[in-house]
């Protein structure tokens, strides 16, 4: 074994460095399991665009000593074990490491420039690179000693077709698997036209400026499309915060939704601005947009309902919540960032409640069944009292009221409707009472009355809009 590393020194520590970093990104994340583990390394210096060419180069080092799952490092090592030492042993210790690391640089740029926003961990580039230069050495030496070179290149297309099918199913980078490969045999080719020997290092040194040059070539809209992606969740998480807040007056609301609006405004302007957008993303970018657009039109709803103290804007409110759900789901979600902290759930109090449809007669006498005026669809405790969000009915299917419940009495806002689907009234209960500004519409839509409820109430708009005390 001591000969063994003495012989193969860099194919060694490059070995025992790849093994002791899965070792420590195992105590780090402390699992094996997804999404944990690539969130893990992605943290830690995983290949990942938007960082890797904004300023976070290291990256295309550190990614080349991390791996995806304990099947991956298997076998990527014994590649590494097999190629690198047979190269370590043509072309010398320091001839491999520079070669290892220079043609993994390019790997990883094959990896950023072909792929959109994904997370690249591996030495697989690298290892691509180690077989690419062997396979010029072979091929060289083969011609050399006057050998038919077929044996080589047959070995090498079914090692080659192997490898891609092994790789296909484990997900593998193959951008990243070519470009290594290329930049091997490209490396091997120069290496042997200006100086007619594998083991000297010098073309190696014409690569640095190289590899540093493409650098500040390879394009940066993804990084342009991330920044955008992080100004839209920091939209979401203003929005958010809004309703965590406690005891904040009807102004404060307005106006952290006004606050709100802006942010989201921020992001469609950079999106805007972003020059190339690719055809991969063009679904997303599209969804992303309408989602702006409606969260907008959710927040001007909020800032109407609060400043003219109306709730049917709550209706604009729900169907651009229920349209949102179609424009959620991305190909690219960008989400991998983030660390989600699954909160844990309360244990329930009671039993969890059913879905209830209940009939009711033109009294609203509760009856067994149709033929009845009206009918309801919410939730009943084991006690038989409604409970959270209630929606009632006509018999032919069109609403007739929104609204909650708690313990069997109305509390919360609270929408009617005519059977023609116009408002009848609108305004809000607390403890079955009415409370704040009830309005009452015509049958035709339009605003009737507005009625203030609090110890005493008066009429603030009636037929003629004269303000009468009551």
């Amino acid at each position: 074994m001591l000969a063994f590393i003495k012989k193969y020194p860099a194919t060694i520590i490059l070995l025992v460095v790849n093994i002791g970093v899965f070792v420590v990104m195992y105590f780090q994340a402390g699992t094996l399991d997804e999404p944990a583990w690539s969130q893990n390394a992605l943290k830690h210096g995983a290949l990942f665009n938007p960082y890797v060419l904004r300023d976070e180069w290291y990256r295309l080092f550190t990614h080349m000593f991390m791996h995806g799952h304990l099947l991956h490092i298997a076998l990527n090592m014994s590649l590494l074990l097999v190629v690198g030492s047979e190269l370590e042993e043509r072309v010398g210790t320091k001839k491999v490491l520079w070669v290892y690391f220079s043609t993994g640089i390019a790997a990883a740029y094959s990896s950023l420039y072909w792929h959109l926003f994904s997370v690249g961990v591996g030495a697989s580039g690298a290892l691509f690179g180690l077989i690419g230069f062997l396979l010029v050495c072979n091929l060289y030496y083969s011609r050399q000693q006057k050998t038919s070179v077929i044996p080589i290149l047959i070995i090498f297309i079914v090692f080659l077709g192997i490898n891609i099918v092994f790789s296909a199913a484990l997900n593998g980078d193959q951008a990243a698997h070519f470009g290594g490969l290329a930049a091997g045999i490209v490396l091997a080719v120069f290496t042997l036209v200006f100086t007619r020997s594998f083991h000297k290092v010098l073309v190696e040194y014409a690569f640095v400026p190289i590899l540093i040059l493409l650098y500040f070539a390879l394009p940066r809209y993804q990084v342009h499309y991330f920044d955008f992606f992080q100004k839209v969740l920091a939209a979401e998480d203003s929005a958010n915060a809004v309703f965590d807040k406690k005891n904040l007056s009807d102004e404060a609301f307005a106006d952290a939704f006004r606050k709100n609006t802006m942010l989201w405004d921020t992001a469609g302007i950079l999106l805007q601005e972003q020059e190339y957008i690719p055809e991969a993303l063009q679904p997303d970018t599209f969804k992303l947009k309408r989602y702006i657009a409606l969260r907008k039109k959710i927040n001007i709803a909020r800032v109407a309902m609060i400043d003219r103290e109306s709730y049917i804007y709550l209706d604009s409110i729900e169907l651009a919540q229920d349209s949102l759900k179609a424009f959620i789901s991305l190909d690219y979600p960008l989400l991998m960032t983030r660390v989600r902290v699954e909160k844990e759930e309360p244990e329930p109090d009671q039993p969890p409640m059913k879905m209830t449809t209940v009939w009711y007669d033109r009294n609203w006498e509760e009856v067994s069944g149709p033929p009845a005026e009206y009918y309801r669809i919410g939730y009943r405790d084991s006690l038989g009292l409604w409970q959270g969000a209630v929606r009632d009915h006509y018999a032919n299917g069109v609403i007739q009221m929104k609204g909650s419940y708690k313990d069997d009495k109305r509390d919360g806002v609270f929408l009617y409707y005519s059977d023609h689907n116009t408002y009848t009234s609108a305004g809000r209960y607390k403890d079955n009472r009415s409370i704040g500004k009830w309005e009452t519409y015509h049958t035709n839509g339009r605003l009737e009355s507005e009625v203030y409820y609090t110890d005493r109430y008066f009429l603030k708009n009636f037929g003629t809009r004269q303000a009468i005390n009551g």
